[in-house]
């Protein structure tokens, strides 16, 4: 009986971690998302930026 019960805590800490992992991973989708509305958001400021600088070497 005693395997059965160590059996049980086992499945029971399996499914903790898998949980935890899970979480984890939509922690990292979350932020990978966010980064990327970042870059994309510095993407278009650069290039306003580089249309409105006049260009120097074509003159």
């Amino acid at each position: 009986m005693k395997e059965a019960g160590k059996d049980g805590q086992d499945l029971r800490q399996d499914r903790r971690d898998i949980r935890r992992d899970r979480r984890d991973i939509r922690r990292d989708n979350r932020d990978v998302r966010s980064d990327k509305k970042d870059l994309k958001e510095d993407v278009k400021d650069l290039s306003k930026d580089k249309q409105a600088q006049p260009s120097a070497g074509k003159n």
